[in-house]
């Protein structure tokens, strides 16, 4: 299903472009700021990986209101600063080593391009019903074992949490065989 909304608001002598859009090939919910066809910023959260279109679509909707009614207040730039704020994850190294029965993961977890120290991360993939579960040390780096059988490695798709404090970060990838 394509869902997406487009709202324009004038505050003051600017007027805000606001477009959200759900990216279901990433399952990114999408909002997009433009100002005289210029993007300012952009937020985009993961969607829920059990999450059915019409819940989808309501978070969606949740997400585009709170920038329109930010954008009416005056206050996009600390919305937009606000979202940037979150936790970025980056899956490291490549080609992923598989051993002993396990794929392991390094990841590294960053806030405001600093590293975050005890993130605690957990990765499930999704087609083979297993589970890893690891922190971050010093240099916002964790290394996690997620127990799977060679056979379901290529194509899986692994969701990967981050916890740290009240902040959260949820991601999505999927294994490909290197060509």
């Amino acid at each position: 299903m394509v869902f997406g909304f487009n709202t324009d608001v004038v505050c003051g002598p600017t007027c805000y472009h606001l477009q959200s859009e759900f990216l279901a090939r990433d399952r990114l919910l999408q909002t997009q700021v433009f100002v005289t066809g210029r993007c300012i910023g952009k937020i985009a959260n993961q969607a829920a990986a059990e999450a059915d279109d019409e819940r989808t679509h309501e978070k969606l909707r949740e997400q585009h209101r709170a920038a329109v009614a930010a954008a009416r207040q005056g206050a996009i730039e600390q919305w937009l600063a606000a979202a940037e704020a979150r936790l970025e994850l980056e899956l490291q190294g490549a080609p992923l080593p598989w051993r002993d029965g396990a794929l392991v993961l390094t990841l590294k977890v960053t806030r405001q391009g600093h590293a975050v120290v005890g993130a605690a991360i957990s990765i499930s993939a999704v087609n083979a019903q297993t589970e890893g579960h690891g922190s971050t040390d010093e240099a916002g780096v964790a290394q996690v074992e997620l127990p799977i059988a060679e056979s379901e490695l290529w194509g899986c798709v692994l969701d990967v949490h981050v916890e740290w404090g009240t902040a959260r970060a949820t991601r999505r990838f999927r294994l490909h065989r290197a060509e």
